[in-house]
């Protein structure tokens, strides 16, 4: 079984020796209940000390050898962790999504026995590490696929790639996250730490983006002893008299942050949830669509990634525009015709779509309407028809391809955590002659945050709210895309009429 020698503090899976570590360092860990207003008024905060807020992202693994996913510092037989770290002037909101551009440490530490000695090896003290080149990297290491690019990360790839094997690892993702105040002392022999007002939040994805919720206050402020002396003892007697100088009673523990946040983990799990969707099986399903659509003077696309940038000053949380793109063509049947979508011009996974008008709110402009989504199949096809008006038996009319290029990106309301769906759409006949593009923005409600364990009903108290947000976003969106450069206003045209004026309409004229 792998273990921690405690000779050189190096992971020896299988006994193999794979890398050594760059910080050795003996760490003791206190908690107290000293308060940051009563801290200032004692001499030891006059002393030349650092200050910065720290967010702390701590990562799991996927494994087949156990359900769910796992803390790495759970692995008993490891006893390490990675960690990525963020140094800035702004303590975290309730909710916030990890950006991937956003420079930050990465860090691999290990521990032993009472974690009273552990080691540590640092990456990206040069700040020009992302968040999104890390998790990059861990993903190439489950896939056993790390190239030249990582080479910043070579100390480490033998440790994590043995890891990976020993315990079947299929994936390494974000679990939850730390944030507090530090204040940081320097002395001759030893550092000290002390951390204020620390959160715990708890990881939920909701496509590319890791949504971090609050679950946790910390009722303890914690401080730490740290020293790199060969000698435990001579570190000891020098960090006593700086945590009595601190002027109240503390208890020595081995609960890290890390123990801390598992512990949250095990009561809490956010995940994001669409109350409204009923999934018969994949890529086969019903869901209640809400959304407002507004057309454009020009290509939203070039725009949507500024505009989001600006949302965030209105205290809502955006995450990373991100590329859709598919191709469709619609069948001239029915109120709106029937569409045909598929990854590609082969029709990897191709689906049709089919909707039912249900209300429209000439206030928000928000219409709601009852889709179907379901495999395509000439028996899917002539069941839509039918459900549509159309009669199986004629011929239908069907436009030719079209590519629906988009953008598109999550907003989060952090009080009452609805999430929207911002598409940025460019459409565009493919190989037709000279057609008008289709430019338009939607605004798409896509669900909620909630713990696993909340029942979520689309009762009217719900809908309420979902109301409130969407009038919030169909004054905001409009402004933000209009103050870089594009103008929308409220419509209710859809594909099936941009589609239907450019094709089938054209077609009769002639």
């Amino acid at each position: 079984m792998s273990k921690m020698t405690n000779k050189n503090l190096i992971y020896k899976p299988n006994n193999r020796v794979v890398s050594s570590i760059n910080e050795h360092r003996f760490e003791k860990i206190f908690e107290c209940g000293l308060k940051k207003e009563d801290f200032y008024n004692l001499p030891i905060a006059n002393e030349q000390h650092d200050t910065t807020n720290i967010t702390t992202i701590y990562f799991g693994a996927k494994s087949k050898q156990w359900e769910d996913t796992l803390s790495l510092s759970a692995l008993s037989a490891f006893r390490a962790g990675i960690r990525v770290r963020y140094y800035g002037e702004k303590a975290k909101d309730e909710l916030f999504i990890i950006d991937d551009n956003e420079k930050c440490v990465l860090e691999f530490k290990t521990h032993k026995n009472d974690s009273r000695s552990n080691s540590k090896t640092r990456i990206g003290n040069d700040s020009n590490l992302t968040f999104g080149e890390i998790t990059e990297y861990l993903s190439s290491i489950t896939l056993n696929k790390v190239g030249k690019q990582h080479k910043r990360f070579e100390k480490l790839t033998p440790i994590l790639r043995s890891l990976v094997d020993d315990f079947d690892i299929t994936e390494i993702t974000a679990i939850g996250a730390a944030n507090y105040e530090r204040l940081h002392y320097i002395f001759a022999s030893f550092r000290a730490t002390i951390d204020f007002n620390i959160k715990y939040f708890v990881s939920c994805k909701k496509n590319t983006d890791i949504i971090m919720v609050q679950q946790n206050t910390g009722d303890k402020t914690i401080v730490e002893i740290k020293s790199t002396c060969a000698d435990e003892n001579e570190t000891v007697p020098i960090g006593q008299e700086f945590i009595n100088r601190l002027g109240c009673e503390v208890r020595q523990t081995t609960r890290t942050k890390a123990k801390a946040l598992k512990e949250t983990l095990e009561l809490y799990q956010p995940i994001f949830i669409e109350p409204e969707l009923y999934e018969k099986s994949s890529y086969d399903w019903e869901i209640t669509e809400r959304e407002i659509k507004l057309d454009a003077d020009k290509n939203p696309k070039d725009f949507i990634s500024q505009c989001m940038e600006s949302i965030k000053q209105n205290g809502l949380v955006a995450g990373k525009p991100r590329p859709n793109v598919n191709y469709q063509y619609i069948y001239n049947v029915g109120e709106s015709g029937i569409v045909y979508m598929a990854k590609d011009l082969k029709g990897t996974k191709a689906v049709i779509k089919y909707k039912t008008h249900i209300s429209h709110d000439r206030n928000t402009g928000a219409l709601v309407r009852y889709e179907y989504v379901e495999p395509f199949s000439k028996e899917t096809l002539d069941k839509a028809t039918t459900f549509v008006g159309g009669n199986i038996d004629c011929d239908i009319q069907k436009s030719p391809f079209f590519c629906r290029d988009r953008l598109l990106c999550n907003i989060i309301f952090p009080h009452t955590r609805n999430v929207f769906e911002i598409y940025a759409d460019h459409s565009y006949f493919i190989n037709t002659g000279k057609k008008n593009d289709f430019f338009q923005v939607e605004i798409e409600y896509a669900g909620i945050v909630a713990d696993q364990k909340t029942n979520i009903k689309p009762s009217k108290q719900f809908i309420a709210k979902i109301n409130k947000d969407f009038a919030v976003l169909a004054k905001i969106i409009p402004e933000q895309f209009s103050n870089h450069g594009c103008k929308l206003h409220n419509s209710i045209r859809r594909k099936y009429d941009w589609v239907n004026k450019e094709f089938f309409l054209e077609k009769d004229n002639k």
